[in-house]
């Protein structure tokens, strides 16, 4: 079996700890959710010739929750024609790294349906003066209601990225 990995490269802010690449064009995102589009497609064949089915899918970053609900409509669309023997719910795992300065309730019920099922959340720290230090752009307030947010639009498998130390 294999997992698909697609980096999102792009930030609103760079943190201080983090290695990955990442840019602030932004304004970049239409562009970049296009050629993603594109490569899915030259890609279908090769899982398939390795007879190698996929059945995980890991949206990274930089900061995916970044992407207009269009773009990632179009991309899982895709992945699931492409991937996946139903719709991208038949994987096993559906997995998108958010921002919790980034999301609303309505685009996280966007990501459930689209097949989401869970969530990677960069809280890093609920002492504020910390997450100031690292360039974060949310609060601990915030943070906390992210979760609750992600937890009423149905996401019951929800993981939280802590710095210790």
């Amino acid at each position: 079996m294999a997992g698909i990995y697609i980096h999102f490269p792009f930030c609103a802010r760079f943190c201080i700890y983090c290695d990955f690449y990442s840019t602030k064009r932004t304004g970049e995102i239409s562009k970049f959710a296009d050629a993603l589009y594109r490569e899915i497609k030259v890609r279908k064949d090769f899982f398939k010739e390795q007879g190698v089915p996929v059945t995980t899918l890991y949206v990274g970053g930089g900061t995916p929750s970044l992407m207009p609900v269009e773009s990632l409509s179009a991309v899982f669309g895709e992945i699931h024609k492409s991937f996946s023997t139903g719709d991208i719910s038949s994987l096993e795992e559906v997995t998108m790294e958010v921002n919790p300065d980034d999301i609303t309730f309505d685009y996280l019920k966007s990501l459930r349906e689209l097949g989401v099922g869970r969530l990677s959340m960069g809280i890093q720290s609920f002492i504020d003066s910390h997450l100031a230090w690292m360039n974060r752009r949310h609060d601990s307030a915030k943070a906390v209601e992210a979760f609750n947010l992600a937890r009423k639009a149905g996401f019951s498998n929800t993981s939280i990225d802590l710095i210790f130390g």
